[in-house]
């Protein structure tokens, strides 16, 4: 576990690589959308990732 943390600040320290960034922010929010998806299932109370979800969603 700790070498995927040590890829992933390697990877946001190189110069010049924007690209590289969003994709880590697109994973990070991918991850954090999905683990409250999962909870809100598991606890019954899909109010909690509506609420998340309708304050990011584009659409």
């Amino acid at each position: 576990m700790n070498s995927f943390i040590e890829d992933f600040k390697y990877a946001w320290n190189k110069p010049n690589n924007g690209v590289v960034k969003l994709i880590i922010i697109n994973v990070i929010v991918w991850v954090i959308v999905n683990l409250l998806y999962f909870l809100s299932s598991m606890l019954d109370n899909p109010g909690m990732f509506s609420f998340f979800y309708n304050n990011i969603k584009l659409l």
